[in-house]
């Protein structure tokens, strides 16, 4: 395990949800639903938290892409945690719609919350400057099929095959 698990989950969902896919991420053998029925989410929370967390695993090729061009400074110590509030950050502001002011706050939000205090600085550059070049950043990945299918390249490539 890693060494962000607490005994309960945070309250915050956008916190909750990058927590819940920096563990996914990070332990191969460890499934969703696994996770969620060891550490539940708020009942208020539980649809939106199951939306998001479906979403960012589904667009996360994109969504790290999307990151790595972002990225002009180094990332913060404890860059994978780091890395998973921005997924599920711009996974609010490009799948959910939702305001980006609201989006970029919230993002903030859940940083602090996760104790990576000095990261919102760098998280909040991130995001704002994903929205001034927006749609740069669009016309650079969507042309790559990998990313614009939301499936690995040698998937593609065995549907084109068959």
């Amino acid at each position: 395990m890693s060494q962000f698990v607490s005994t309960r989950p945070p309250r915050h969902p956008q916190s909750y949800v990058a927590m819940q896919l920096h563990h996914i991420l990070s332990d191969p053998h460890l499934s969703v639903s696994d996770w969620l029925e060891r550490y539940p989410p708020a009942p208020d929370h539980k649809k939106w938290v199951y939306r998001c967390l479906k979403g960012c695993l589904r667009w996360h090729t994109l969504l790290s892409a999307l990151i790595d061009l972002l990225c002009t400074k180094k990332p913060p110590p404890r860059a994978s945690l780091i890395h998973c509030v921005l997924v599920v950050g711009l996974y609010q502001l490009i799948y959910l719609a939702q305001a980006p002011f609201a989006s970029c706050n919230e993002t903030v939000k859940a940083c602090k919350k996760l104790r990576q205090h000095k990261a919102s600085g760098w998280l909040n550059a991130c995001m704002r400057q994903f929205l001034r070049r927006r749609h740069d950043f669009y016309t650079h990945l969507y042309p790559q099929a990998d990313h614009m299918a939301s499936h690995p390249s040698f998937l593609l490539e065995k549907i084109r095959t068959d």
